[in-house]
């Protein structure tokens, strides 16, 4: 059964000049499709984002969309041809995709390399400073952490163990409105909460470090269970083999020992002593 549609509801034409159109779905081959008083007829199906032809096509001549040249005809092409060049064959094969592809591609990619001509080049006039220093209104961090444009105080699960822990702390602290503070936030993750040390532990402990000094970072509580293959002492111990600024950042490794709700009251002490340090932190950066 020949199915029949509409071009509006199946395909989109980026610029009226355009010689292809793109498919917004899956169309199957046999279909017809309506373009103004022509009817296109699919050969081939033609996969969700890839292109048809919607024009008569010579060989040699630019397959064009968005109005730019992309490729090149092989072979004539007729309206409603699937549009392919090896590339693309090789890649739907090796991806066993159950449909009729086409034997042989019908474009090759048109690649025009830019070529600069030193004959013609006229370099042109530098731009004067400006008169006057300027700045933004950012926070300087030291120890070479940059310019941050949020002050925030964050609870850090240092593995997967303490997920929960350092998001319950976050949320114990969320009636914290202190002017000059964007919040007090919990970064947790899924790895590294087991004994055995992960094989991505290098890529974790370094994400880990890189949010401790992070410049909108005012100030970090890392939490463990001091058991974990991610723990905070490996934290520690790889901050520092690495060079990163730790003792420019307010920070507290914190291990939990004891009941859940009293390990929390001790978390929530700590970060609500930090709260002044942190505001009294002023936003202004030279560029």
């Amino acid at each position: 059964m020949v199915s029949t549609c509409e071009f509006a509801d199946v395909a989109r034409l980026p610029r009226p000049s355009d010689n292809l159109a793109i498919a917004v779905r899956r169309l199957e081959a046999g279909t017809v499709i309506s373009l103004d008083t022509r009817s296109l007829h699919l050969n081939h199906t033609v996969l969700e984002g890839h292109r048809f032809a919607v024009l008569a096509i010579s060989p040699g001549e630019d397959l064009r969309s968005w109005e730019l040249p992309f490729g090149r005809a092989l072979s004539p092409i007729a309206p409603g041809d699937y549009i392919c060049n090896r590339a693309m064959l090789d890649a739907l094969a090796a991806r066993r995709v159950e449909v009729a592809l086409p034997t042989e591609p019908n474009f090759v990619d048109l690649v025009q390399p830019y070529r600069f001509d030193d004959r013609k080049f006229r370099p042109g006039t530098q731009v004067a400073g400006l008169p006057r220093a300027r700045s933004f209104l950012g926070y300087s961090r030291p120890g070479g952490r940059g310019a941050g444009t949020r002050n925030y105080l964050v609870v850090l699960g240092t593995s997967s163990r303490t997920s929960s822990f350092a998001r319950s702390l976050a949320a114990r602290c969320a009636d914290v409105r202190v002017p000059g503070i964007d919040g007090i936030v919990a970064i947790a993750h899924t790895e590294g909460g087991g004994r055995d040390q992960p094989n991505n532990a290098e890529c974790v402990l370094r994400t880990l470090a890189g949010f401790i000094v992070h410049p909108n970072v005012g100030a970090v509580l890392a939490v463990d269970y001091g058991a974990e293959a991610i723990s905070n002492r490996a934290l520690e111990r790889y901050m520092a083999q690495h060079n990163y600024p730790l003792t420019h950042v307010p920070h507290r490794f914190m291990t939990i020992d004891g009941g859940f709700e009293e390990q929390l009251e001790a978390g929530e002490r700590q970060l609500r002593l930090w709260l002044g340090h942190v505001e009294a932190e002023r936003r202004l950066v030279p560029l």
